[in-house]
Formats: structure tokens, C-alpha cells, sequence
């Protein structure tokens, strides 16, 4: 399933409930298979943002050698059975 937007917020803040609908919801990649993007996404997901692998050459200092990387389709999905949200110090202390 290809989204859109940033699941759970951007770099310069978010809310981590939508991270656990989205585990919920549609599921997560290995971290193997998911690479870290230190910038904020300027467009929906495709394929490729969901699970890729690269080959050889490693890029030059300064390159991000993306044009050596495909999608490829995750052989595990993680998801969670259930989530929720908890606001106030007793409710918090309840919960644990």
C-alpha cells in the first residue's frame, strides 16, 4: 500500500500515534529493508520509499547513488495488535 504525506509528522516534529496506525494499519518493514531519509518527503510514497536495495558502486562523496537502487517487495511485514493514546500524569501511571 503506497501513502501519502509523513507518517507520524516530519523533522521538525510529529505526533507518534499516527506511527501506530500506521504499524496497525498497514504494517512495517524490517529496518534492513527501510532506509533512513534525513529530510522530510516532498511527495507521496512510491515503491521504492517502502523497501529498496542497491547494488555497487558505492557513490562518490556528495552523491546519493539512488540510480543504482530498485524497489523490492518485503518479505516481512510487522504490525501491532492495537494501540491507544494516554494524556495526564494519573492516566499515564494507570497504564503502566
Amino acid at each position: 500500500m503506497l501513502v501519502s504525506g509523513n507518517i507520524g509528522g516530519t523533522c521538525n516534529g510529529g505526533n507518534p500515534t499516527q506511527v501506530y496506525k500506521y504499524a496497525h494499519d498497514v504494517g512495517l518493514v524490517h529496518s534492513s529493508c527501510e532506509q533512513y531519509v534525513a529530510h522530510n518527503l516532498e511527495s507521496a510514497f512510491s515503491a521504492i520509499d517502502i523497501c529498496k536495495d542497491c547494488v555497487p558502486p558505492a557513490p562518490a562523496a556528495g552523491e546519493d547513488g539512488q540510480e543504482n537502487c530498485f524497489a523490492v517487495t518485503p518479505n516481512q511485514m510487522y504490525y501491532i495488535d492495537n494501540y491507544y493514546s494516554v494524556r495526564g500524569e494519573a492516566n499515564m501511571k494507570a497504564a503502566l
